[in-house]
């Protein structure tokens, strides 16, 4: 099953429906349970722990087990339920996508005040949740436009110099070879 046709919870109206990740849209406001993995980059708003944090495992981003704490703003603890999730009216400022793992800068715009974001409330695709029941939180980038994705790289050549200066030398011969064939056919008819 490819990573994109895993199901998350997203509201609809005021239910969590099931979708799979690549349905997923920005500002989307979506449940991740236990032991699931983020399906996008996210806004973090609320926790089923009291003091609206969670915690995550980072190893598939820089290979460390040791569990992280997020933090979600004071204000948004509230919309851990359908119902008040579905009463979220907030616009999300923020930088453009970029690759920085460590580094978010953006303000979220609710209830008539900013509150400046950081990268304590952000939740990275590919990061799993642990020891928390479950969180919400609004999709920000999906897609290419993720950290994770747009860290990933092309593979390098492994192929040394010496190696592809030779794959040119043959590729001369070859076609050295060739034209001293025709040259030599065309003479051959032509006396």
């Amino acid at each position: 099953m490819s990573i994109n046709n895993k199901k998350v919870d997203v509201l609809q109206g005021q239910r969590w429906e099931s979708m799979p990740w690549k349905k997923l849209q920005v500002g989307d406001i979506i449940k991740v349970k236990q032991d699931g993995f983020f399906p996008a980059d996210l806004l973090f708003l609320a926790s089923t722990n009291a003091d609206g944090v969670c915690y995550i495992e980072t190893a598939n981003l820089d290979g460390e087990t040791n569990l992280k704490i997020r933090k979600a703003l004071e204000k948004t603890w509230d919309y851990l339920t359908p119902e008040k999730a579905s009463e979220f009216k907030g616009e999300i400022q923020c930088e453009q996508p970029n690759n920085s793992l460590y580094t978010f800068t953006g303000n979220l715009l609710i209830q008539k005040q900013t509150l400046p974001l950081s990268p304590n409330q952000i939740l990275l695709r590919g990061c799993s949740l642990r020891n928390t029941e479950y969180i919400v939180g609004v999709v920000l980038f999906t897609g290419q436009e993720t950290k994770v994705m747009m860290n990933s790289m092309n593979v390098p050549s492994k192929r040394s110099t010496l190696e592809r200066k030779l794959d040119k030398l043959i590729l001369a011969l070859f076609a050295t070879l060739f034209m001293m064939c025709f040259i030599g056919a065309i003479g051959r008819y032509v006396s």
